[in-house]
């Protein structure tokens, strides 16, 4: 039996037929307003996704390798904090230099790559989402790994 490490978010891989598909998820759990097309995927998202915090949306996370998640609550606060030290860094090496060293630019979005993808291998819920048919509606549906 798989058991996920205590945590106060979700991290779920999204297998779609586009890659729009996982960002179209995230903007439907996170919107405030009920979308009349989409009700039903809205429901099942904001199901899914009910851990999310004012600074851990539902946001979307694509691997180098094409792989999409979705991540939220205190999952999407750790992925953002790390991007965004890597972004930190990669503009102090390029602001403190005149000549960018784009190896150590490189070494620095491979490590945070690297720790991002191994932060979701250890917190990446059990199974995948997609979405699908039932009954004429669009739903989402779950992929059990």
């Amino acid at each position: 039996m798989n058991i996920l490490p205590v945590s106060f978010g979700k991290v779920v891989e999204v297998r779609g037929k586009t890659n729009s598909t996982a960002y179209n998820i995230a903007s439907l759990a996170n919107s405030p307003v009920e979308n009349k097309t989409h009700k039903a995927i809205q429901k099942d998202a904001k199901e899914l996704f009910d851990d999310v915090t004012p600074k851990g949306k539902v946001r979307v996370y694509e691997a180098p390798s094409g792989e999409q998640f979705l991540l939220s609550g205190k999952d999407a606060e750790v992925v953002t904090f790390d991007e965004r030290a890597a972004a930190r860094k990669i503009r102090r090496e390029e602001t403190s230099h005149k000549l960018i060293d784009l190896e150590y630019i490189n070494e620095i979005k491979e490590r945070t790559n690297l720790g991002i993808k191994q932060y979701i291998k250890t917190h990446m819920a059990p199974f995948a989402i997609t979405i699908g048919e039932v009954k004429g509606e669009h739903r989402i549906q779950y992929e059990i790994e």
